[in-house]
């Protein structure tokens, strides 16, 4: 599996991890779909459901699944990693790709909020085994 490194140029509207867009980009502000509390999620039980990615159609064509819910492009998701671990990223189809992609930024936001914008990350193509699961609400 080969990454591909980016360097964000703005947080793209996706905004920061207090809800907002902060404005750096130029985005409309509007609600963040990337962050959460990891506190408060990791004491929720049960914890969500994890599983792979399934592409269907319906009544818009083909398009990917996640436990029989549409999995949109921007779409926060959290894939599990060696030694049970999770990260959490967004989603993205399109690009002339056949298989879909997941985007990382490199470090926390919440650790250096005002560097959000800023903060580089990695996309690669999500490997057809790779488990997946919604972030907690």
């Amino acid at each position: 599996m080969a990454l591909r490194g980016e360097a964000a140029v703005g947080c793209g509207g996706r905004g920061t991890n207090q809800g907002q867009c902060s404005g750096c980009c130029g985005s409309k502000e509007e609600e963040l779909t990337v962050g959460y509390d990891r506190k408060k999620l990791d004491e929720l039980k049960p914890r969500p459901r994890q599983g792979l990615l399934t592409l269907s159609e319906d009544g818009g064509g083909r398009r990917w699944f996640l436990f029989g819910e549409p999995v949109h492009a921007g779409t926060a998701l959290e894939l599990r990693l060696a030694g049970d671990r999770w990260v959490l990223g967004r989603f993205e189809t399109g690009n002339g790709t056949r298989l879909p992609h997941f985007y990382l930024r490199l470090w926390n936001a919440r650790e250096n909020e005002e560097d959000y914008c800023g903060a580089p990350q990695v996309s690669f193509e999500i490997p057809s085994g790779a488990v997946l699961r919604w972030p907690g609400p």
